[in-house]
């Protein structure tokens, strides 16, 4: 695999979860807009309820740092749109990740024509979110999957690509499970 084909997928920021990621750090940085990936990122596969810890933070990246936030989720419309009215936000379901058709629809969201470089994404998947969020700029966050004790294709696919990934992203200076930042 070509080294450029590999830093597609490499993040730019690896945290074990979606509460270990400084915000304020982004907004300092002039990020304005946070992406979040659902499945297995900021809830386990096919859950809907959101908790009251996930929706403190929500609160706290958009009132009070202030920073626009969005989901867009491969998930379909019913799994997504419960999560996205509890959380307050707009969201893409059905988004075919990595192509590129929510992103149209996450600008709309935003009001804004480019919000490549001034956007997060933050997704459990080097495959469908490091690569869709390579392809629009965005600075991209990687955090673990959230585990259940269940089996779903979802994250059966994701375990077996990112196992394939292991040694070309390690050669690029990433493994999974310690902590990274893009030089």
């Amino acid at each position: 695999m070509s080294l450029s084909i590999v830093r597609k997928f490499v993040p730019d920021s690896y945290v074990p979860t979606v509460y270990d990621v400084d915000y304020n750090q982004f907004y300092d940085n002039g990020i304005r807009y946070a992406i979040f990936d659902v499945d297995d990122t900021i809830l386990p596969a096919d859950d809907t309820l959101v908790t009251p810890k996930l929706s403190r933070l929500f609160d706290y990246v958009q009132k009070d740092i202030g920073i626009d936030t969005c989901l867009v989720s491969n998930g379909s419309k019913s799994r997504v749109k419960p999560v996205a009215e509890s959380l307050h936000v707009s969201y893409v379901a059905n988004a075919f990740k990595p192509l590129p058709r929510a992103f149209t629809t996450v600008q709309s969201f935003f009001g804004e024509q480019d919000i490549s470089s001034n956007t997060a994404f933050i997704g459990d998947s080097v495959f469908l979110d490091m690569l869709f969020a390579d392809r629009f700029r965005m600075y991209k966050v990687l955090v673990d999957s959230i585990r259940e004790n269940r089996w779903n294709f979802k994250t059966v696919s994701n375990d077996i690509v990112q196992a394939v990934m292991t040694i070309p992203l390690k050669h690029e200076g990433f493994e999974f499970g310690r902590h990274y930042e893009k030089k």
